[in-house]
């Protein structure tokens, strides 16, 4: 009765698409986590990753015969351990265990039954808020950043840079969107709209000074500063007048020295340094 809960709640109707939307978020968001603390299903695993610097190793099950878990040049397959460095006792799932009789308390079945409905009421709260925020604040953006991801080619040909009508959370919107939407998100990966243009750019005004922002889409899955395409190098660090002299957009106000951020004072100047930026073009090395 998950979509009838979920239509009951929000007050839209229940053939919606975003009841579909709220009601699959819902179970990535809660529900999931919850069954499979209840089922005894690790949170992590680890995955092995080959070296930037060495050759590239093989995957395990290509293997000759007789290697007996030997990969086929000889190089035995690294043991991976994950170790605990800290105790994390806050989840609702240690809260609601929580509320279970210690040892040494009375465990009568009256007092059972009233830590039970404690328990419950405080999961409901708990699952009514998360479908709150998900209705009310993340579903707003996800729409943001489909509509970008939907006029991308309106903003500039290549398809390489998206533009929110409106600042809000948007990496992760844009890597499930580009997954449910096939477009590609690496360079060997081709969208289903034909083409290998991968989204490299998005662009946004701050909402506090007026002023417009760039930031570079990180890769999916790996850390915030691993980028699919950095702003160049040699604007990198710059402010002012000496990043407007490297660029000749004058307007603009800083490029971080990570490469992952930049701004400009108008849209139309943001606008260029980002196509600038996906051809690495600019007076100095065209």
């Amino acid at each position: 009765h998950g979509r009838e809960v979920i239509s009951t709640e929000t007050g839209l109707p229940l053939d919606s698409p975003q009841v579909d939307t709220l009601y699959f978020a819902m179970y990535k968001h809660f529900v999931q986590g919850v069954d499979a603390v209840d089922n005894g299903v690790e949170m992590f695993k680890a995955n092995v990753l080959t070296s930037s610097s060495g050759a590239k190793k093989r995957r395990t099950d290509e293997v000759d015969e007789g290697s007996e878990g030997m990969v086929a040049d000889g190089v035995a397959e690294p043991e991976v351990q994950l170790v605990k460095q800290y105790l994390d006792e806050t989840s609702l799932g240690h809260r609601v265990g929580a509320l279970n009789a210690a040892w040494n308390e009375d465990a009568s079945d009256a007092v059972q039954d009233a830590r039970f409905e404690e328990a419950s009421a405080m999961a409901g709260r708990e699952f009514l808020s998360k479908l709150s925020y998900l209705h009310k604040s993340w579903l707003p953006a996800r729409d943001i950043v489909k509509r970008a991801i939907e006029t991308r080619h309106e903003v500039d040909k290549s398809g390489k840079i998206i533009v929110l009508g409106q600042y809000c959370p948007w990496k992760d919107h844009l890597f499930e969107l580009e997954e449910e939407l096939q477009l590609p998100q690496g360079p060997d990966m081709e969208s289903a709209e034909g083409g290998r243009h991968m989204i490299l750019y998005c662009l946004y005004q701050d909402s506090r000074s007026g002023q417009w922002r760039i930031m570079s889409v990180p890769q999916g899955g790996a850390g915030s500063f691993s980028q699919r395409k950095p702003l160049p190098a040699h604007w990198r660090g710059l402010r002012g007048t000496d990043l407007d002299a490297i660029t000749t957009v004058p307007g603009g106000t800083f490029v971080h020295i990570a490469g992952f951020t930049g701004g400009h004072e108008t849209y139309e100047g943001m606008l260029k340094m980002a196509r600038m930026a996906c051809t690495e073009s600019c007076c100095c090395c065209t």
